[in-house]
């Protein structure tokens, strides 16, 4: 039996893209350095601080001082709402960045961490316990 609807005709259906291919989070580019959204928190802000990044700042906020009739030098810190919930403990997250070579450095120092936690893995000592196989039998 064949199904003709309208709108499962591809052809005519407008561009669009798929809710697991947009990346909601997703930062804007800029060379030389890593960006991510980071959860508003204190803690969780604090601990990025101490570890090299920085917030960024919008350039384009108004960020006018009635009071001194100029232009204030401090923008306004780059955020996007990640929860909705208004009862949720953090509902937004600011833009951070690191300059990419401190970055870089960071993540080969985790990876020492995970290779040296991999190389202790001795799967012969599963083997020896009998871990590694088994008998089913269902009734």
């Amino acid at each position: 039996m064949s199904m003709t609807n309208k709108h499962l005709d591809s052809s005519k259906r407008p561009q669009r893209t798929p809710l697991h291919k947009q990346r909601a989070l997703a930062a804007t580019h800029r060379e030389g350095w890593e960006r991510r959204y980071v959860n508003e928190t204190p803690d969780r802000i604090e601990s990025y601080m101490q570890a090299g990044w920085t917030p960024v700042m919008d350039k384009n906020a108004n960020s006018s001082d009635e009071r001194a009739q100029s232009e204030s030098q401090l923008g306004s810190v780059v955020r996007k709402v990640v929860n909705k919930d208004i009862n949720a403990s953090c509902r937004t997250a600011i833009l951070m960045e690191i300059p990419k070579e401190i970055y870089d450095e960071d993540q080969k120092d985790k990876q020492k961490e995970i290779d040296r936690v991999e190389a202790s893995y001795d799967p012969s000592k599963f083997a020896q316990s009998g871990a590694d196989y088994g008998d089913m039998e269902i009734k």
